[in-house]
């Protein structure tokens, strides 16, 4: 997730479409196939479904930090993003010596297929309780993504045509090459993406 994390912090803090092309062709380099191919699908526009409610996330916010629902909600219009406010309001952990070493180095792909997406199966208690220990085991970026995962708020400056570019250049496919095989109804895995860049 830290990749991940990083990937979205340099495509966030820049204008620049060529910077943007650059941060993910360096992180296809770096990441695996499967955690690429969950990178395609969070950043070209496919639609994530709400996995949990953000009245759920606020009073479990509520319980961990033993602060006031007024507060939390001021704070909340403040800021102006739900998933940001979380991670102010939670006690900092640090990165370099996590809570939990095994919650923090997770991949993409495991957080979204054996963890994030497991949620509407679990009971409410047992919900609260994976979210609450997420929370209080990652650090702050961590803790943003994590949340806007889960209310499939993820959004970042990038269209699919700067996702299309990158793996353009990374794969070295002309890009309407790239744009034809990212059309449909795709799943994000390994398979997938070794098939997107096959020359």
């Amino acid at each position: 997730m830290k990749q991940f994390g990083d990937l979205f912090l340099a495509l966030d803090s820049t204008t620049s479409s060529n910077q943007k092309v650059a941060a993910l062709v360096n992180y296809f380099h770096c990441a695996s196939a499967a955690d690429n191919a969950w990178a395609i699908k969070l950043l070209s526009g496919k639609r994530l479904k709400r996995l949990v409610s953000r009245p759920q996330l606020k009073q479990w916010l509520m319980e961990l930090t033993e602060l006031p629902e007024w507060l939390v909600l001021d704070a909340y219009s403040t800021v102006g993003d739900f998933a940001e406010t979380v991670s102010l309001l939670l006690p900092t952990v640090d990165e370099k010596t996590p809570v939990d070493p095994a919650i923090a180095a997770r991949s993409l792909q495991a957080w979204m297929e054996e963890h994030i997406q497991q949620l509407p199966k679990l009971s409410e208690q047992d919900r609260a309780t994976t979210v609450k220990n997420w929370w209080q085991s990652l650090p702050q970026q961590s803790v943003f993504l994590v949340t806007k995962l889960m209310t499939g708020a993820l959004r970042v400056g990038v269209s699919q045509g700067i996702v299309a570019k990158a793996i353009s250049q990374f794969a070295g496919l002309p890009k309407d090459v790239v744009l034809h095989r990212l059309m449909g109804d795709w799943q994000p895995n390994e398979d997938f993406f070794k098939a997107l860049i096959n020359p």
